[in-house]
């Protein structure tokens, strides 16, 4: 499953998810700062901040 993460949650994040899904990305979910306040970005869900992001990545 191809799943991408944006940092930030604003109008240049939507453009990049638009963009993924036309690239047949299956999943985009959005991390921002404003969050829980901001909960969606458009028709994508804000899951979390950067701390959270930065929480998940895998380190090689």
């Amino acid at each position: 499953m191809k799943r991408l993460a944006i940092l930030g949650a604003s109008c240049h994040g939507k453009v990049v998810a638009e963009c993924a899904e036309f690239c047949d990305w299956e999943s985009v979910s959005f991390f921002d700062d404003a969050w829980p306040v901001k909960q969606v970005n458009g028709v994508w869900p804000v899951v979390g901040s950067m701390q959270a992001l930065l929480g998940s990545v895998k380190v090689f």
